[in-house]
């Protein structure tokens, strides 16, 4: 064997080591796939990787009795989040955001957020369809088809679907030539004997909120409007049910320790919906109720969102 020959057995063998390494990466990655679990019933189960296992017997994946076969040990792994579509649709318009354009492919997007190429498709289309998103095309130099860009229209981020959304009912009224709302609360405008409470308490003791519901079809706030004052008075307020005034968007960020004992911030994003009556003549307060002077409503409602509206109703539609 000459020279030649044991160099060209050389390049041989070196490629075919190359070779197996590459398909061991893609072993590898094809078992790191397996880890997000796709299609029960709508649900996406993201599982988060990088801590692999949870396990209370054991206490964390450092103390397995066989740390190089974690299958003999009863192990699962940790659910980073639970996907479902109004909170897909929510965290990929913030995504895409984020992205400001960047070009990034379907597949990306998919892996991302656990479902199949063809679901983000759907999504991403709804988002276009919507107003939500412009896609922006993008070729190579030879004119073919690359990633797509996208952009948001942030003016329509209140509409997006949220998995938090709340609807308010505003329930207004006259009385000697003041304005009053209704609100719910325990408070009576008497001290209270009730066992619970603290007969000694005043006014600023209670708490106070808008007649409010989980909304689960916001396409349907004004059948709930009307069915929630049905409940409270007892009588049709069809007349006097001007739909819906407010959409408010509102964020807020909270820390919370994960299963390793390791703190992370959570960022929370709620909806608020609200819809208003005017009465013509006031209404006996039902039990759990009370009519609260709307100038002062604001000092006793602590929910911001509800400040917010208060100060638009004033604004825009009592004058």
């Amino acid at each position: 064997m000459n020279y030649d020959e044991d160099k060209r057995s050389y390049l041989k063998h070196k490629k075919q080591l190359e070779l197996e390494e590459k398909i061991e990466h893609f072993k590898k990655k094809k078992e790191r796939n397996k880890t997000y679990l796709k299609g029960q019933r709508g649900k996406r189960l993201y599982y988060d990787y990088e801590k692999k296992y949870v396990d209370d017997n054991y206490n964390g994946f450092e103390n397995l009795p066989n740390e190089d076969d974690p299958e003999t040990a009863n192990i699962e792994r940790q659910v980073k989040c639970i996907y479902t579509k109004d909170l897909r649709l929510e965290k990929l318009f913030g995504y895409l955001k984020y992205l400001n354009g960047k070009e990034i492919s379907i597949r990306d997007l998919a892996f991302h957020y656990a479902v199949t190429e063809r679901t983000m498709q759907h999504d991403l289309r709804w988002l276009e369809s919507n107003g939500f998103v412009t896609i922006q095309k993008n070729k190579n130099k030879k004119g073919k088809q690359t990633k797509n860009s996208y952009f948001v229209n942030p003016e329509k981020e209140k509409d997006l679907p949220c998995e938090d959304t709340f609807l308010c009912v505003a329930i207004i009224s006259k009385i000697d030539n003041e304005y009053y709302i209704l609100t719910e609360t325990e408070y009576t405008g008497k001290r209270t004997v009730h066992w619970i409470f603290n007969p000694n308490w005043n006014i600023e003791d209670y708490e106070f909120d808008l007649p409010t519901m989980i909304e689960k079809y916001p396409d349907r706030i004004d059948k709930h409007s009307l069915r929630i004052a049905k409940e409270i008075f007892d009588m049709d307020l069809k007349d006097q049910y001007k739909g819906h005034i407010l959409t408010h968007i509102q964020k807020s960020k909270t820390s919370m320790p994960d299963t390793y004992g390791k703190w992370y911030n959570e960022y929370l994003r709620d909806k608020y919906i609200f819809t208003l009556f005017l009465l013509d003549n006031v209404k006996k307060q039902p039990k759990g109720y009370y009519w609260l002077k709307l100038s002062v409503a604001p000092r006793r409602i602590r929910e911001r969102a509800v400040s917010k509206c208060i100060k638009y109703i004033k604004e825009n539609i009592l004058g």
